[in-house]
């Protein structure tokens, strides 16, 4: 065997930390770029924050949201007013802490408390508001609904065929109840449907944020807490060696954060500027369609890569006539070069409205009366469409 020693070269990109903190900051909301602020200015003796606040933003739209106290201070405060066994309290804390996002109870073993002791901790929790609260799967809850109609048939569909129903296995639950598709449908539409699904209710992420990050009214402003200012410091040959690296470092690292404010706030400052003017009719409310544009197009004319477009516009919310939502949602992927699929759509959705309700249209008939609005749009991607608005099938809409 012979050994060979061979050089060879490549080109590599890396980010330097520098750049990796600049985009991770990029990325941030207001409130996280806030926090972020607040804790180089506390561990930075060269930074500190200007009197002001703020004092180049006079537009900054603060929202006064009424408070809400979290589903587990919901829960807490009326279970201490339920339940005045302290144990039993305490289950219920440990239950309250097993919660999902959804509100089931999904504890994991093993348990500190017995079966017996959790079960009936349970039958006392359930009567909480929400209803069904700890519920632990969406059969049990669906029967907590529907507990003072157990003798109905509905209440039997889900207690014993409920596999069933979930993958929509309509010819097996036809076939054991006796009774038609139509009256099925007609059951499922009156009686289950109005249910609940789940327990907490998903957050909008447009609703819940407390701040706006950019504003489109006349102009665009751009709602960034104000940069950091330097504060004075003696002159550093009054320090001994090790005090002096230590400032210059402390120094150099204040300019970073500054020349990453800057950076942040232009580039999120270019972004809206563009978008403003390319989706100005929607911003300002003079039509509810979007202009079709992509996250390529824009990068392309702006001259940023993708992955630095997306990561400015993530978690940023703006407020214009439409109202208040992710500045994502005003990219829409173009049809044709006049529509967009959000104008698709909406007009798929305006068309569904008008039907007649006793007899509406297929996809296929909706697929041709697209065609005929200029909207080129086969039965296969109309059926994609429906599915994205939620829309049932002509079957489900009778």
């Amino acid at each position: 065997m012979n050994n060979k020693l061979q050089l060879s070269t490549a080109q590599n990109i890396l980010l330097s930390p520098y750049m990796r903190q600049a985009l991770m900051v990029l990325q941030m909301s207001f409130c996280d770029l806030c926090d972020w602020l607040s804790l180089q200015v506390e561990k930075n003796p060269f930074l500190e924050w200007s009197t002001q606040w703020p004092p180049s933003f006079p537009h900054l739209e603060l929202i006064d949201f009424p408070y809400r106290p979290s589903p587990f201070v919901r829960l807490y405060e009326q279970a201490q007013i339920a339940i005045k066994d302290p144990h039993l309290l305490s289950i219920a804390i440990w239950i309250f802490g097993n919660l999902d996002a959804k509100g089931f109870f999904v504890p994991e073993p093993p348990y500190p408390f017995s079966k017996a002791e959790i079960q009936a901790c349970l039958s006392i929790i359930q009567d909480l508001e929400p209803p069904g609260i700890g519920s632990r799967s969406l059969q049990e809850y669906l029967l907590f609904q529907l507990r003072h109609k157990q003798a109905s048939l509905l209440y039997r569909l889900i207690q014993e065929h409920f596999n069933a129903l979930l993958h929509k296995q309509w010819d097996i639950l036809t076939k054991h109840y006796a009774i038609s598709k139509r009256a099925l449908s007609t059951l499922l539409h009156q009686e289950l449907f109005p249910l609940r699904l789940t327990l907490f209710d998903e957050p909008n992420l447009a609703d819940t944020a407390s701040y706006t990050d950019i504003i489109f009214s006349d102009e665009v402003v751009i709602n960034d807490p104000p940069l950091p200012i330097w504060s004075s410091y003696p002159i550093l040959s009054s320090f001994s060696k090790e005090e002096k690296s230590m400032l210059l470092s402390y120094k150099s690292h204040a300019k970073e954060v500054c020349n990453i404010m800057l950076f942040r706030s232009q580039t999120i400052l270019r972004i809206a500027t563009y978008v403003f003017h390319r989706q100005s009719a929607f911003l300002q409310g003079k039509t509810n369609s979007l202009v079709p544009l992509t996250l390529q197009e824009a990068s392309k004319e702006l001259h940023l890569h993708t992955s630095t477009l997306t990561r400015a516009l993530h978690n940023k919310i703006i407020s214009c006539a439409q109202g208040r939502m992710p500045l994502r949602a005003l990219f829409s992927r173009p049809l044709t070069q006049e529509n967009s699929y959000d104008h698709a759509q909406k007009l798929l959705l305006r068309l569904i409205q008008e039907e007649n309700k006793d007899n509406p249209f297929s996809d296929e008939e909706l697929a041709k009366k697209m065609q005929d609005l200029g909207i080129p749009c086969s039965r296969r991607v109309l059926t994609k469409y429906r599915h994205n608005l939620n829309i049932p099938s002509k079957y489900y809409r009778s």
